[in-house]
């Protein structure tokens, strides 16, 4: 499955990227189980970001040029409602202007960010997982398939949903000469984002290569 939806912590790829930053999180606070995502003790990670640990993430994935990663981060952050200082959110505001993301994810970022209290309420970007997506699912929907005995849930199928400014390279959305299937296509090792600013182009191949599957 490469992406059931839009909008953030909708993919595989931004799966990925949430890993990727809970590691780094763990190594900067000497915690090998640090994680981001429904963190059993939730009261310590906030507390963790609270007392420093998101700007140091933040100045490292700036350090970086890792700009999913500052994005990424943040709205990690603004879901446990953890403190973000203002020229943190300034910071983050001037990254999201140049970061290629879906319509719908940047939107969600736009608005959290300009709506975000910073009084430790959480913010919810009213992302459906991959579950709620399933089953939410149309009656019509449910009962077709794609002919192979299985529903179809790759939002790349949609032809007429296509991302918009996504960054440029073999697998650039906007480039018609992608759907060309190579005559031989060597396989190589998944390397995952260590500082690069990756997201965008792994995001649509894992995408594209599951509508194929």
């Amino acid at each position: 499955m490469g992406a059931w939806g839009y909008g953030l912590f909708q993919s595989d790829a931004d799966l990925d990227v949430m890993d990727e930053i809970s590691d780094e999180a763990g190594k900067l606070a000497k915690d090998p189980d640090f994680t981001f995502w429904y963190p059993e003790k939730e009261k310590d990670v906030v507390e963790k970001l609270n007392e420093g640990l998101y700007h140091q993430l933040l100045a490292l994935f700036q350090q970086k040029k890792w700009d999913h990663g500052v994005i990424y981060l943040t709205a990690l952050t603004m879901q446990l409602g953890a403190s973000i200082s203002i020229e943190d959110l300034d910071t983050v505001r001037q990254t999201l202007t140049r970061t290629p993301m879906y319509d719908e994810a940047k939107a969600q970022m736009e608005k959290g960010l300009n709506g975000y209290k910073n009084n430790g309420k959480k913010w919810d970007f009213e992302s459906p997982g991959i579950e709620e997506t399933a089953d939410n699912l149309t009656s019509s929907e449910k009962q077709s398939d794609n002919g192979k005995g299985f529903v179809g849930m790759n939002v790349f199928e949609d032809w007429n949903k296509r991302p918009k400014g996504m960054p440029g390279g073999p697998y650039d959305m906007e480039n018609p000469e992608i759907w060309k299937l190579p005559a031989k296509a060597e396989k190589k090792p998944e390397q995952k984002a260590t500082g690069t600013d990756n997201l965008g182009k792994k995001e649509m191949l894992k995408a594209w290569l599951g509508s194929w599957a």
